[in-house]
């Protein structure tokens, strides 16, 4: 015989996807996370790096740098999200735009020559043992994520809203998202000052924008047959991202055929170097992780601790690394 629990459990569906993303709503030009954060993204252009000399590229590091120098400490949790793939048709298409205003006929010829040797590009150039090496975009983007300290209703506020009706809860609220608001664009604007000072250019993500990205990543075949869904704003974002019955196994996760993995580094090198990730040139065994994959996501998550509690913890680090040295020595 057959427990209760047993048959209510065939007709569960389980937790869908789209309520695992952490997105709420936009408001004043912030993203309202689920756990009540606030969020910024921008995305900022990669700068040629080909031509400038090692001790160039250590100095716009340590300028870039100056973002976690002049943040608060244990406030925000930001993030460097690289995307590489292969949809740079509406990029080239500027350019196809462009050469129709030519009238020399030589001039357009090479420049749609060299068009569709990009487009070729997308099956590989040529081979290497690292990999083939393809045509692809990358983008960069960096997010700012504030927690802020939301104001608790007293139980005074809602015996006020039961016996008057008033409601001092819903005003509390308001003003203190207005005061977070000014917080984050204070962060936001420290952010954006870095990046003027490094001559990076950089554009805001709105809500719409967010939408066409996210789409994309999670809808690959969709995203290639079909146009781009018109972005409905007065309904909820995670509500129109997802077009597909993604399944979960222990590899990642699978959208529409194509499987996404992740693959974790908890903490890097003690030596590091500027362009270890995105040399070109292969140096023995080394080679660049910007050609590993025709398509992929990298992401580089850092917080700004508080400063006691950083020594503190590398204190703790020395004081076991001398104890190993004792215990083998």
């Amino acid at each position: 015989m057959m427990k209760k629990q047993t048959i209510e459990s065939f007709f569960e569906e389980g937790m869908s996807f789209t309520e695992l993303l952490p997105y709420f709503s936009y408001e004043n030009g912030f993203f309202v996370l689920k756990d009540g954060s606030l969020g910024q993204i921008w995305e900022v252009s990669l700068i040629e790096s080909e031509t400038k000399s090692a001790a160039h590229l250590e100095q716009l590091a340590q300028m870039i740098e100056g973002i976690i120098i002049r943040l608060p400490e244990d406030m925000l949790s930001c993030q460097f999200v690289l995307i590489c793939d292969e949809d740079f048709d509406d990029r080239l298409q500027g350019y196809t735009s462009f050469l129709e205003s030519f009238d020399n006929e030589i001039v357009k010829a090479c420049s749609q020559s060299k068009l569709e040797h990009l487009k070729m590009g997308k099956g590989g150039f040529f081979e290497q043992h690292t990999g083939t090496y393809s045509a692809k975009r990358i983008r960069c983007f960096f997010t700012i994520r504030y927690f802020p300290s939301w104001l608790h209703t007293s139980f005074g506020d809602k015996l006020q809203f039961y016996f008057t009706g008033k409601n001092r809860i819903e005003e509390k609220l308001s003003n203190d998202f207005l005061v977070n608001c000014q917080s984050i664009t204070r962060f936001s604007d420290v952010v954006e000052g870095v990046f003027k000072g490094c001559e990076i250019k950089y554009s805001k993500l709105n809500e719409e924008q967010l939408h066409r990205l996210l789409y994309k990543l999670l809808n690959p075949k969709r995203a290639k047959a079909l146009p781009m869904p018109v972005f409905r704003e007065n309904e909820s974002l995670v509500d129109q991202l997802l077009y597909n019955c993604p399944k979960a196994s222990l590899e990642g996760f699978e959208f529409e055929g194509q499987l996404f993995r992740v693959v974790t580094l908890k903490e890097l090198p003690l030596n590091t170097e500027t362009g270890m990730f995105t040399a070109e040139l292969i140096r023995g065994t080394r080679f660049s992780m910007l050609d590993l994959l025709k398509s992929f996501i990298m992401v580089i998550n850092f917080y700004i601790p508080r400063q006691e509690e950083a020594i503190r913890r590398i204190k703790i680090q020395k004081s076991f690394a001398f104890m190993q040295r004792s215990t083998y020595f």
